[in-house]
């Protein structure tokens, strides 16, 4: 059946698309695709990822059934090919870039006219040209802006006001008129709205909407604290320097010989540089080394059985524009060691919730650490409450009942205005 066909038989549902070339198959179970898998199962809307086939999307059965793809085609035109001739130079990343927007452009001006909302990543110049295109093809359409934005990442860093094209990218902005954008952090959100000059003429567009977990399938998961083992969690990239898992282990080998019925368990993909570390760490520490399990990537039901039977989750991230991780485990009752950056706070209320360090800090980690071990008691109640914090202000389903009414709020203005 031809996409034209399909969005013709869900005739009479709004349709949300978001568009995110490089989007694989864990993406779907991230904020990619449970906004619009949500957006789809609880509000009702005929929802889609569009994205270049980046291999195969087992999920879209499993874990968003009723979410659908829109594949980008990969065209040999001029910018791909020197992209490709210029692999591993700087200049083809940029390429590379330009000929992303090229081929979603393209599939812009095929499906434009028949999306209603248009969701988008990251205030950088493809999202803001990509935003523009959908603008000229759909006047009419909502186009949503979702910053994914901290003042230390990648994808979502802030664009510096004296960057050379920052007038430009402003003016495109501008243009583009994006409907609604949101911000995942309420530190990131105030500075957005009260210091930070790109927003000053969308301030009534600009919100607050962090990203969530679905407890709806998280709850057959969910054991009472006197059930979990004496287990510490790091879930993460391990290796990249984002997720800090150096620091990890240095504050659990300074705790270990005090607490030796305590284990730490390390869960992710790892990098090769991780490994080597690992190698140097059970030379120097072989009895703590003992104590630490590393189970690389697992899957999505094994992750869940670990955080409901782990009592602490350790990530002393250096940013994350939010951190999923920490949202499900802490709804899983796992309390959190992190480190002081905001969304941390705002998953903590603030840090009551749970215990955060300074950025790098191995000392405030090693102390906390032991604080916790040797305080079960207020280990259990922060359990307690930060489960039922994480279930009522980070449910997928009520932060899509959010969205949904800023796009039927912003489909009655348009209609007004007509």
């Amino acid at each position: 059946m031809l996409w034209e066909e399909i969005f013709i038989a869900h005739k009479g549902k709004l349709s949300f698309v978001t568009l995110f070339p490089q989007c694989q198959n864990i993406h779907l179970v991230k904020d990619v695709g449970m906004i619009p898998y949500v957006m789809h199962r609880d509000m009702g809307y005929d929802s889609y990822v569009m994205c270049y086939e980046n291999g195969d999307y087992p999920y879209l059965d499993t874990e968003v059934p009723g979410l659908k793809m829109i594949f980008i085609d990969r065209r040999e035109h001029l910018l791909e090919k020197l992209a490709k001739f210029l692999e591993g130079r700087p200049i083809s990343e940029t390429l590379e870039r330009w000929s992303t927007l090229i081929d979603a452009s393209i599939a812009l001006l095929r499906w434009g006219r028949v999306i209603d909302v248009l969701q988008l990543y990251h205030l950088n110049p493809w999202s803001i040209l990509a935003g523009l295109v959908y603008r000229i093809i759909n006047p009419k359409g909502i186009l949503y802006l979702k910053l994914d934005m901290s003042k230390g990442g990648a994808g979502g860093d802030l664009p510096s006001e004296i960057e050379a094209g920052f007038s430009v990218r402003y003016f495109l902005f501008d243009l583009a008129h994006f409907d609604i954008i949101t911000v995942e952090t309420r530190e990131m959100y105030a500075f957005m709205r009260d210091s930070f000059p790109f927003f000053k003429n969308c301030l009534d567009r600009l919100r607050y909407l962090p990203n969530g977990v679905d407890t709806q399938e998280l709850s057959s998961f969910l054991k009472p604290f006197s059930a979990k083992k004496k287990e510490i969690l790091h879930v993460g990239r391990l290796g990249d320097r984002q997720k800090a898992s150096d620091l990890v282990l240095k504050a659990f080998s300074n705790i270990s010989e005090e607490f030796p019925d305590w284990r730490l368990c390390l869960i992710g993909s790892l990098d090769e540089s991780f490994l080597e570390l690992l190698k140097g760490f059970k030379l120097e520490h072989p009895s703590v080394f003992d104590k630490i399990s590393c189970l690389g990537f697992v899957e999505r039901n094994v992750l869940y059985k670990r955080y409901s039977e782990a009592e602490i989750l350790m990530a002393p991230s250096r940013w994350e524009s939010f951190g999923l991780v920490v949202a499900e485990a802490m709804a899983l009752g796992d309390v959190l060691l992190g480190s002081d950056i905001p969304p941390f706070k705002d998953m903590t209320d603030g840090g009551k919730l749970g215990y955060l360090c300074p950025i790098d800090s191995v000392d405030c980690l090693t102390g906390q650490l032991r604080y916790m071990l040797s305080h079960k008691d207020e280990l259990q109640a922060r359990s307690d409450r930060a489960s039922g914090f994480i279930r009522r202000n980070f449910d997928w389903r009520a932060i899509c009942s959010k969205l949904d009414n800023l796009i039927l709020q912003t489909l009655n203005m348009t209609s007004n205005e007509v």
